[in-house]
């Protein structure tokens, strides 16, 4: 499983977390992610770019404790009946 960050960009610039899912695959820009809103209904996303923050391994093996990071931007594309 690869985990990452879900993160959905509105028109108008802000940002709203819709937070930490596990992916079997993560997914690529142009896939569409199927996601529950707090209104509990099914939103259609749009992936539109991913960002990864890799961490350094040292020659000892050791990365200081830190971990590798992946976010995932999305845009609201529709709410899906009966989802």
């Amino acid at each position: 499983m690869a985990g990452a960050w879900v993160v959905e960009l509105s028109d108008d610039e802000k940002q709203t977390e819709r937070g930490y899912f596990e992916f079997v695959q993560l997914p690529s820009v142009g896939d569409h992610l199927a996601l529950r809103n707090p209104a509990g209904a099914t939103d259609l996303l749009e992936v539109v770019d991913i960002e990864h923050v890799p961490v350094l391994i040292t020659e000892a093996g050791a990365s200081d404790g830190a971990e590798p990071t992946v976010t995932v931007f999305v845009q609201w594309m529709e709410q899906v009946e009966g989802g």
